[in-house]
């Protein structure tokens, strides 16, 4: 009894030190936090200390009244204020000489795809960044419509459709006048089209200093107003970010790219098979296009509100051989893609995600539905068939 009690004790004074612990790691990234918050957005750092965290955990709002409230605010048409100031600036942009026509390139698409991160939420159209860079075959065809849509001066509904959060204000808020309404737009496709075109402006707009210097310039400046390092080390910094008028000299100038290098590029990769017998490879890839072809012919003509939640994969190198095995054969389909809600990315990420067998979260939701209303096996097996191979990653 006394073991077991000294046992009870030691076992509390632990439990008080780990508490301890995480107390003052707690307060301690609190206020790191802060003070980074303080240095980029004061407002925002006075707003959270004045202003309690409300979090939903009362009774949720009728859906119907929150939608018909804001559907009346958002129906209204726009008035905008046709002053006399407006013809007077109308008047004066006259005389300025228009700017050039913006080239978009391969390069830029895939410039711009290089820099975003691998699974951040994604868009309407439910891809992210991962299959952007995958398949790089895709980023000739995105240079096209980019353009077009320049030229054409009209986007798709896509672009300027985004998901609205409501916010609560208050605690246990069920008024639907009581909720602010977030409305972000997710690393979609349009997000990549932006970068692109930020990516062509900004040499006409800076012509004396290329982008990746200005990016590197930034930092520094960043580093001085933050004061991290100290003299010595932001001269070394400045050198090695900004080259010298001799290096940029002898850089040369750049060439001209060539709107099939990356497909051509992309035909040329090898595929990666382990087997050395030609009609067993033969048949694997036979199979990785037809497993292709059927993810594409179910997700052409799907609605996006309906297009599959896709997974996210491990960046193993036996996933990116399938992602290259699959994409020459991605060529075909997009050489005849006319709009940029159907890049068939979407068919061809279900069909990798197939291939290595990656679990669908939403797919198991369904299954346990179907299996609450106790369907006949043959369904549950059509369901299953259909959607895929279901093992872990």
């Amino acid at each position: 009894m006394q073991k077991l009690t000294e046992r009870i004790d030691d076992l509390k004074q632990r439990i008080a030190a780990w508490g301890k612990r995480i107390r003052r790691y707690t307060e301690r990234s609190t206020r790191f936090n802060q003070n980074r918050l303080f240095q980029s957005d004061q407002k925002r750092l006075y707003k959270s200390l004045e202003r309690p965290i409300v979090s939903g955990t009362g009774p949720a709002p009728n859906q119907a009244d929150m939608v018909a409230f804001w559907r009346s605010l958002w129906s209204e048409p726009v008035n905008h204020n046709e002053g006399p100031w407006t013809e007077v600036v109308a008047s004066q942009c006259a005389s300025i000489t228009p700017m050039d026509p913006v080239i978009i390139t391969p390069d830029d698409v895939a410039e711009a795809v290089r820099r975003a991160p691998n699974w951040k939420s994604p868009g309407l159209d439910g891809l992210h960044h991962y299959w952007l860079k995958g398949f790089m075959v895709c980023h000739s065809v995105l240079a096209r419509q980019f353009q077009e849509a320049l030229y054409q001066k009209s986007l798709p509904s896509l672009f300027t459709t985004g998901i609205t959060h409501l916010v609560p204000k208050d605690q246990g808020a069920t008024d639907p006048s009581k909720y602010r309404p977030i409305t972000a737009k997710g690393e979609e496709t349009a997000g990549i089209a932006y970068r692109a075109w930020m990516h062509c402006f900004f040499p006409e707009l800076e012509p004396s200093i290329p982008i990746t210097e200005q990016n590197l310039a930034d930092r520094v400046r960043y580093i001085m107003r933050s004061k991290i390092f100290d003299d010595a080390e932001l001269e070394r910094l400045q050198r090695e970010a900004i080259p010298s008028s001799i290096e940029l000299a002898t850089a040369g100038a750049p060439q001209v790219t060539d709107q099939h290098s990356r497909v051509e590029a992309a035909m040329d990769l090898l595929v990666v098979v382990v087997s050395d017998d030609d009609d067993m490879v033969f048949r694997e890839l036979e199979q990785k296009r037809s497993i292709l072809e059927e993810a594409i012919l179910e997700t052409r003509s799907m609605p996006l509100k309906n297009r599959p939640r896709l997974p996210r994969t491990l960046l193993s190198k036996q996933n990116r051989a399938v992602v290259r095995a699959l994409n020459p054969m991605l060529v075909t389909y997009l050489e005849v893609s006319r709009d940029l809600c159907e890049t068939f990315l979407i068919g061809a990420a279900l069909a990798v995600c197939r291939i290595i067998g990656a679990n669908f979260p939403w797919l198991d939701s369904l299954l346990n539905k179907l299996a609450s209303s106790q369907p006949g096996e043959k369904e549950l097996r059509t369901v299953s068939q259909r959607q895929g191979p279901l093992s872990a990653d």
